[in-house]
């Protein structure tokens, strides 16, 4: 499970926009969009923002920026390999 995807799904079901959700957060929303387009990584204090604004839980979003990470660390590793 992908967290941007997740994010995107919870916002929807919620009703909220990307541009709500950061003006009410008080992020930028170009940082977001790169977030959620996968060209920046997510952090933990935007995990426990999120949280907060009742978007998921920061613990799950932070197993999730694991995952991923390691996921891309293991692909990258393994072409090092080759």
């Amino acid at each position: 499970m992908e967290y941007r995807t997740e994010i995107i799904k919870i916002l929807n079901k919620k009703g909220i926009s990307q541009s709500r959700l950061c003006r009410e957060m008080g992020i930028n929303q170009p940082y977001f969009n790169k977030i959620i387009n996968g060209k920046n990584k997510m952090n933990p204090k935007l995990a426990v923002q999120l949280e907060l604004f009742g978007i998921g839980k920061a613990q799950t979003w932070g197993r999730l920026m694991i995952e991923e990470e390691l996921y891309l660390q293991n692909k990258l590793h393994s072409i090092e390999e080759i």
